[in-house]
């Protein structure tokens, strides 16, 4: 995971997410107190993650997820949102 600021690049090949979103998670979860949200852009279809991203929901209770894909955008395919 590489983060700039309040970047965070993720992997686009599902197991390799997989793995990943929950540090991010874990991270922002502890961030709460700095920051009401975040958003990550993904050049991954929704479909693809829906298993990942719902485990990080149950993993991390005091975070919101939030899911939303993108059919014809050019530059990405699903953002999620963390609160």
């Amino acid at each position: 995971v590489l983060q700039c600021r309040n970047i965070f690049i993720l992997p686009g090949v599902p197991e390799f997410f997989s793995q990943k979103i929950q540090n991010v998670a874990a991270y922002l979860s502890s961030q709460l107190e700095r920051s009401a949200a975040y958003k990550v852009v993904l050049k991954v279809d929704e479909p693809a993650i829906v298993d990942i991203l719902n485990e990080a929901v149950e993993k991390h209770p005091n975070v919101t997820f939030g899911s939303y894909p993108f059919v014809s955008h050019p530059d990405y395919k699903t953002v999620v949102t963390l609160e």
